[in-house]
């Protein structure tokens, strides 16, 4: 998606390297820039902090408050600390994840990384 897209779509502007951080008492976002598009989302959920990295997470419930339907993903990896998936309909690569020990449960979304 263009930046410009982006920006008037969740009404914030992008920073000086063209990057949209979005924060709410919710969740922290950051709709990160590749020249002209958004090429990474990467959603923090606040309030799944502190979390730790050898803790399992349920990731289907975690979708869900994205009201993205597990069955239509292939997981390809789950680890303790990280399950990625693909997307094959919109050709994106999810991963949920506890990025770092204390860290809140994050989603990200990747097109570039995506492969069939």
């Amino acid at each position: 998606m263009p930046i410009a897209d982006a920006a008037r779509a969740v009404r914030s502007k992008p920073n000086g390297v063209g990057n949209i951080i979005i924060d709410s008492e919710q969740a922290h976002m950051l709709l990160e820039a590749e020249g002209n598009f958004i090429s990474y989302v990467d959603v923090e959920l606040k309030k799944t902090a502190p979390w730790s990295q050898s803790r399992p997470f349920d990731s289907v419930a975690i979708l869900g408050v994205f009201s993205i339907n597990p069955s239509e993903l292939e997981l390809a990896r789950k680890q303790t600390h990280f399950h990625t998936y693909y997307d094959h309909k919109r050709k994106l690569k999810i991963g949920v994840s506890c990025q770092y020990e204390g860290a809140p449960i994050s989603v990200g979304f990747s097109s570039k990384y995506y492969r069939a």
